[in-house]
């Protein structure tokens, strides 16, 4: 396989170019047979073919990508944004091309997110006018004019319900609106239903808010979506922030508005050019507060928009799409399909080319990872009963663990479970009491299970047990069940094919829960056929001395460890959060296999709070 070049322009400087070569280091590190090599520059900061054709990724802040840029372009498979916005990229010749082009949502998310606040608080507060005032010798005492507002009870008004949307208005929620307004045709009510968003048309929305935040795309439908007309709608009391692009404001008549009084003020990142010139008005106004779209860069943005844009770019090393993209029509692209194919590692099968053979079911887990999303899980614990699989189907759960270990499950009920699942779309694995003994790996496997849960593994050669327990000949050693009678193996599958197959599906989830599983996790994770490595948090905690301390340094260290050496061999990371921002931390790690409860907790949590919202109103 030729060396896997990652290119960059040379428009990088000061942290942002430190934090980026730092993010290459943390993603790639050592890994073999590629590079990161500087690009020459173009004047215009022009992308041409010859150039970018001699990578086969690049990471780019500022370069255009004009429909001349993907001319005859050959190796070329992924454009990653270092940021949200790609109208510098004509995504339509990309996807004629076979080059995915990626973005970094979550890494802008917060940091856009609580711009827009700031901004609401400082246009709110007068804190320019104030500050301006105070350097210019003036007191409380002098002839000041007090124009600040309480937020408490005013009305938000954001465009565009996306990623930094909803953020927005999940901070808002706390700060004490009387109410949230949501604009975007392109989501309904009862998806933001869960943030308290009320979602109305454009109009409405200008008209009833006091502050409007705007977090779209710009293309051709959002451009000037703000101009003369709608800007008559608002209040004269209103203020507005954009944080999206300067496009989508008609700029001449923001400025309008806002000289006329029309207006109360207004707060920018952005401009409809950029830089913004010297003679621009909106320079002299005080009521306006202004940015150099460079608002949001906080240091953890820096470190977030670095690893996140190298993580898009090592899918492309890994063979997979990736899982923030831009363009997603390019994942039927043949000539793209064909590039990340070549990559794909030896023996593996490419699940974009090969169907699904009819009697294995669909591994939920791994096409989610091969997909660069979270899987989002569930444990059974407790409730063995025959409304858990339709419970589970109906949340659209990716997979489910039913656990032997702490449950006391038989195997007769977990064939029954299994059973049960058998009808559904969940992905369903077992955790098996121990991990040294084939009889309960193999047989949960025979029952129907797509994947083992083992826990406390501590070595490489007891992780090597439960795969040759687990998978048919040649990568095991698993007797050959199938769960039914040879003489049922008929149609399309045969045996061979079914193996093959099935040793796919399968999923190794290694759990490690102690010192000595962390001594021995390089070695561990270098195991072709360990999908997932899988914290215990608990048991890890009680084996460090730490016990139920999950946020000592010795844990949290313990659990960055089984990141960096996960994402060294491409693994899976996965975790069950107790709480949410227990599991915005586990993200933040890079943990992208999620259980979320056990069933006796989630629905004791459901009971009690249905139980006390009956009661507040009986």
């Amino acid at each position: 396989m030729s060396e896997f070049q990652i290119g960059i322009f040379p428009e990088w400087n000061g942290e942002t170019e430190q934090s980026l070569h730092e993010a290459y280091k943390t993603v790639f590190g050592s890994l073999p047979n590629q590079k990161l090599i500087i690009l020459p520059k173009h004047d215009q900061g022009l992308a041409t073919p010859e150039i970018i054709d001699s990578c086969d990724a690049l990471l780019v802040l500022e370069y255009y990508f004009p429909k001349s840029s993907f001319e005859g372009l050959k190796r070329l498979s992924c454009i990653s944004r270092w940021g949200v916005g790609f109208d510098r990229i004509d995504t339509n010749a990309a996807n004629e091309a076979g080059v995915s082009v990626t973005i970094v949502p979550r890494a802008v998310r917060r940091s856009v997110a609580e711009a827009n606040i700031g901004f609401i608080f400082a246009l709110a507060k007068g804190i320019r006018y104030f500050d301006v005032a105070i350097r210019d010798g003036k007191w409380r005492t002098d002839d000041l004019v007090l124009n600040g507002v309480n937020l408490e009870g005013k009305v938000l008004g954001n465009i565009g319900m996306g990623n930094i949307g909803c953020e927005t208005c999940h901070i808002a929620n706390g700060v004490g609106f009387g109410k949230i307004l949501g604009y975007d045709p392109f989501v309904t009510q009862q998806q933001v239903d869960y943030l308290g968003v009320k979602m109305v048309d454009l109009d409405t929305l200008l008209k009833e808010s006091d502050f409007i935040t705007l977090n779209v795309l710009l293309n051709d439908k959002t451009h000037h979506m703000i101009s003369q007309r709608e800007l008559s709608l608002l209040k004269p009391t209103a203020y507005i922030v954009n944080m999206s692009r300067g496009p989508v404001i008609d700029e001449a008549a923001l400025i309008q508005v806002l000289k006329d009084g029309k207006i109360a003020g207004a707060g920018l990142d952005v401009f409809e050019k950029e830089p913004i010139s010297k003679d621009n008005p909106l320079l002299s106004m005080s009521n306006v507060i202004l940015s150099p779209h460079i608002i949001a860069r906080t240091k953890e943005l820096l470190v977030m928009n670095s690893v996140e844009a190298f993580k898009n770019i090592k899918s492309i090393y890994d063979g997979k799409v990736p899982k923030y993209l831009a363009n997603p029509a390019v994942k039927n692209q043949p000539n793209f399909l064909e590039r990340i194919s070549k990559r794909m590692p030896k023996g593996s099968i490419n699940h974009y080319t090969i169907p699904t053979l009819p009697y294995v079911k669909p591994n939920l887990l791994k096409k989610a990872l091969l997909e660069e999303r979270v899987p989002i899980g569930h444990m059974i614990w407790e409730f063995g009963s025959r409304g858990i699989a339709q419970i589970a189907q109906n949340s659209k759960l990716d997979f489910v663990v039913i656990d032997m270990e702490h449950s006391g499950f038989g195997l007769d009920t977990i064939v029954d479970l299994l059973a049960l699942f058998r009808g559904t779309t969940v992905t369903t694995f077992v955790r098996v009491p121990i991990s040294t003994d084939y009889t309960y790996i193999a047989r949960v496997m025979d029952a129907g299970a797509q994947g083992i849960m083992a826990p406390n593994v501590k070595t490489a050669a007891q992780a090597k047990f439960v795969l040759d327990s687990m998978k048919y000949s040649p990568l095991g050693h698993r007797g050959i069940g199938f769960g039914k009678a040879h003489t049922n193996m008929k149609g399309p599958t045969d045996p061979k094919k079914y193996m093959e197959e099935s040793n796919y599906h399968s999923t190794f989830i290694c759990q490690i829960e102690s010192q000595e599983g962390l001594d021995n996790l390089d070695e561990i994770a270098s195991i072709d056929g360990v999908d997932v490595l899988w914290v215990g948090h608990f048991d890890l905690s009680s084996d460090l001395g730490i016990i139920g301390q999950f946020d000592h340094p010795k844990f949290i260290d313990a659990c960055k460890k089984v990141a960096q050496v996960g994402n060294k061999y491409s693994k899976g990371l996965g975790v069950q959060p107790n709480s949410l921002p227990e599991l915005k931390r586990w993200l933040s790690w890079g943990y992208n296999v999620i259980s979320w409860g056990s069933d006796s907790v989630v629905y004791q949590n459901a009971l009690t709070s249905a139980v006390g919202y009956v009661r507040s109103i009986a």
